[in-house]
């Protein structure tokens, strides 16, 4: 392996690859239009993605690929339907203690550092205990217990904020703006707001697995919100279950993921309307990252394959 490895980003058709390490972000079976098995990947490193299959594979090899994993790759980059993918030749797993075994060497990390991030937030569940002290302890008790995942994992899969240290870096924005917004909505219950953003993102703590290769977790696959883990927490802090605040919230993030349910609250409507900005603003960022002042991106996915503009 050369010390010059070029980048996803910097790959060009018909390059040879030999012993090339990049991050199993995902793989899966899958079977051609003949009925043969065969593997597709998506490797990565920390510009990009690219796609790759290993053909004439049964489903039952994808033990052998375990996501999060850095592996070495002998191919050739490809052009197909107008993106580079790579033709592989062979596969093998990188020794874990190889200098470039460190999965962190090919993940996107979220612009801010937990040491950047940690004080806010902490400071904020701090606030809860001033105005709030039921949710105060209902969100301390899980943010104590879930505090090195929150920091590390990804706020989605494949979409806003899928960066390690996402999650965190995404609710310090949503606290922000809700902090900035407050004196326009003294409506709002910010105890119950501030309880739901923080809530909200400690829950995806369990939905998501492997934070330098986000994928949703066996519980996160079958479960849409973990509303028992505030029940739970709620029922050994003593916190009643009819308690008025706490209803808000469970309805709050209950709105979220139940698509029976819209929200029927000022805090779960201004939530939802809070991560929609931010979520977008992000988008909106990565998709313009590259392009030059007055003119038009690449198609975004998240924006529907729209060309954004570059003001």
């Amino acid at each position: 392996m050369s010390n010059q490895l070029p980048s996803i980003q910097q790959l060009t058709p018909n390059t040879q690859l030999e012993n090339y390490p990049l991050l199993i972000k995902s793989v899966k079976p899958a079977i051609t239009k003949t009925n043969k098995p065969y593997l597709s990947f998506v490797f990565a490193d920390k510009t990009g993605e690219i796609i790759a299959n290993l053909w004439d594979t049964p489903a039952s090899a994808i033990a052998n690929y375990p996501t999060g994993r850095v592996i070495l790759i002998n191919g050739v980059t490809v052009t197909y339907q107008e993106r580079i993918d790579i033709q592989i030749h062979q596969l093998a797993l990188l020794d874990p203690n190889h200098e470039y075994a460190n999965p962190m060497l090919y993940v996107k990390s979220a612009p801010l550092s937990r040491s950047k991030l940690e004080p806010a937030i902490e400071s904020t569940i701090q606030q809860l205990n001033d105005s709030n002290p039921l949710l105060y302890q209902l969100v301390g008790s899980l943010y104590a217990n879930k505090r090195d995942a929150f920091y590390e994992m990804p706020a989605t899969v494949n979409s806003h904020h899928a960066l390690f240290g996402g999650l965190a870096y995404h609710t310090a924005f949503l606290i922000q703006l809700a902090k900035n917004l407050s004196p326009l909505y003294k409506n709002v219950r910010y105890d119950v707001l501030y309880a739901s953003i923080m809530l909200q993102s400690l829950n995806e703590v369990e939905r998501l697995a492997k934070p330098t290769a986000p994928e949703l977790s066996k519980f996160g696959q079958l479960i849409s919100t973990q509303d028992g883990g505030i029940i739970e927490a709620a029922t050994r802090l003593n916190i009643p279950m009819d308690d008025e605040s706490l209803l808000l919230v469970r309805h709050t993030l209950q709105s979220f993921s139940n698509e029976g349910m819209s929200p029927i609250t000022r805090e779960a409507i201004f939530l939802q309307h809070l991560k929609q900005m931010d979520a977008d603003m992000f988008e909106l960022d990565c998709a313009l990252a590259d392009t030059p002042f007055g003119t038009f991106s690449k198609p975004s996915p998240y924006f529907g394959n729209k060309s954004l503009y570059q003001s």
